[in-house]
C-alpha cells in the first residue's frame, strides 16, 4: 500500500474550498471534502491512477483530477 502525503498546500486548499462552498450550505462543503479525501485516498491501492504532476516531472508526485457535479 502507497502511503499517501498531503502538502501543506493542499491542505490549505481543501479547506479553503469547503470554508468557499459552506458560505451557502455546510453540507454540501461536507460532501464535497468526503469526495475530494476519497479520490485521493484511491491512491494508495492504486498509485498509478492519478496522472504525474507536469510541474513537478516527478513520478512519484501524482494529482487526482476530480469534478464537481
Amino acid at each position: 500500500m502507497t502511503e499517501i502525503i498531503w502538502s501543506p498546500q493542499a491542505i490549505e486548499d481543501v479547506e479553503a474550498i469547503r470554508a468557499y462552498v459552506a458560505r451557502d450550505s455546510a453540507r454540501y462543503a461536507d460532501l464535497l471534502v468526503e469526495r475530494l479525501v476519497s479520490a485521493v485516498e484511491g491512491l494508495e491501492t492504486d498509485p498509478l491512477s492519478g496522472r504525474v504532476v507536469p510541474e513537478f516531472g516527478d513520478d512519484t508526485v501524482r494529482e487526482v483530477i476530480c469534478a464537481a457535479e
